[in-house]
């Protein structure tokens, strides 16, 4: 090997030392950066032959990765805008609240209101989120959004409770009719009317009693809503009515009634199924009338109880849980379920394409982003009030450098030497 080949070697030497010390500088100023993943330089040889034969020559290569796989400590912040995932998977981001922007990842952030509403990262990233509520399937690329804490919010009514005052000694053909609002998932308010009218002959046998209906506006009845596609509205009422004679209300057979003889006691009105325009999806509503009561002293059609679950909230505080699901709380202090957040995760953690803040994107060589629910698939719990910490290890880093200083100094050592062999052949 001619004393330029060895020249050259350790000229190379220098340089991928460098590289290294570039490697350990940019860990060691991340230090204190949240979800930092530390970079490592490792070296190759590089031999150099000819003709079949080495000719002794041996350079060196340097390749840098990240290694985004290893996970940090975990720092409890208390902000609740600050994320951390203990266990695998990332949260998943976009660049902007555009449904088209490309998924990228994150280990951890501290998210933030913007103007909008829109829970953003200090690098501008939107976090993504499913909305609940919207449809059944797993999470996907496809049926994510930008999450978005509302100042209110419209909730569709799921549930009513209805409780009113019957007379203890009605008539034969007395009515009492009780309504109440409730709302759509567009925010529409209707109008649900229970009619209760008293009869000598409620069950077919003479036996005295309420019959109950339940109406929806001006929607027709419809047993078949189920298969149909017509607007229309049906009730899971038994065939049966109402008995207020004894201590507490007893739903009763009438006679010829499937499901039990006249007289036996019978399920109550249960569940209402609503479909508000042609062609619409079907909403479920659970009724309650266990409320109603037989008075001598009230005015009949007095209501005791008139709630429903729906309507327009104002939203106070928004919170992250442990299994993802993003919460409003309303001023009232109930709690409603808004999103469920997702992880990813992929197969090679170590193939994404890093961007600057943390920021990792899939391609070819870490594989598409595989999403799941936390706790599922191997995937781990998200942290909320707390952040990933670099994965810097300060002491690691300053035996590194030590390391590398010496080596780069002795390639220096090999540069002089030969500097001064090339002297001596110069002086013949």
């Amino acid at each position: 090997m001619s004393l330029f080949g060895s020249l050259g070697t350790a000229i190379n030497g220098m340089s991928v030392q460098a590289k290294k010390i570039r490697t350990i500088s940019g860990n060691i100023s991340n230090a204190e950066t949240p979800g930092y993943k530390t970079r490592e330089t490792t070296f190759q040889s590089q031999v150099l032959s000819g003709k079949g034969k080495s000719n002794g020559a041996c350079g060196v290569t340097s390749s840098t990765r990240t290694n985004i796989a290893q996970q940090g400590n975990i720092r409890i912040t208390e902000n609740k805008g600050d994320l951390a995932i203990d266990g695998n998977g990332f949260f998943l981001v976009k660049s902007s609240s555009n449904r088209e922007s490309p998924l990228g990842a994150v280990r951890t952030a501290a998210f933030r209101q913007d103007k909008d509403g829109h829970l953003v990262n200090d690098a501008g990233y939107y976090l993504q989120g499913q909305r609940l509520g919207k449809s059944a399937e797993a999470p996907n690329a496809s049926n994510l959004e930008s999450v978005q804490i509302p100042t209110d919010i419209t909730i569709e009514t799921s549930k009513i409770t209805l409780g009113t005052l019957l007379p203890e000694k009605p008539t034969n053909d007395d009515e009492i009719k009780d309504a109440v609002q409730f709302y759509d998932a567009k925010g529409n308010e209707h109008s649900l009317t229970v009619t209760y009218t008293y009869t000598d002959d409620a069950d077919g046998n003479e036996n005295p009693g309420w019959l109950v209906s339940v109406d929806v506006d001006k929607l027709a009845r419809d047993p078949a809503l189920a298969t149909s596609t017509s607007a229309g509205i049906t009730v899971d009422a038994p065939e049966s009515y109402l008995d207020l004679s004894g201590d507490e209300p007893a739903w009763k057979y009438v006679d010829g009634a499937t499901g039990g003889a006249a007289g036996a006691k019978s399920a109550p009105i249960q569940k209402l199924s609503v479909r508000w325009e042609n062609k619409g999806a079907v909403d479920t509503i659970n009724l309650d009338l266990s409320k109603i009561r037989a008075s001598s002293t009230t005015v009949p059609g007095e209501q005791t109880t008139a709630t429903q679950d729906g309507g327009i909230r104002e939203v106070y505080d928004w919170s992250v849980e442990q299994d993802g699901k993003v919460g409003l709380t309303f001023k009232d202090g109930s709690l409603y379920q808004l999103y469920q957040l997702p992880l990813a995760t992929c197969v090679n953690f170590n193939g994404l394409t890093e961007k600057s803040n943390g920021v990792y994107f899939a391609n070819a060589d870490s594989g598409e982003f595989i999403i799941n629910n936390p706790e599922q698939n191997g995937l781990g719990i998200i942290l909320p009030g707390a952040q990933e910490a670099s994965t810097t290890d300060i002491a690691k880093e300053l035996s590194d450098m030590i390391a590398t200083q010496y080596a780069y100094a002795a390639n220096s050592k090999v540069i002089g030497t030969i500097s001064e062999m090339l002297d001596t052949l110069m002086r013949l």
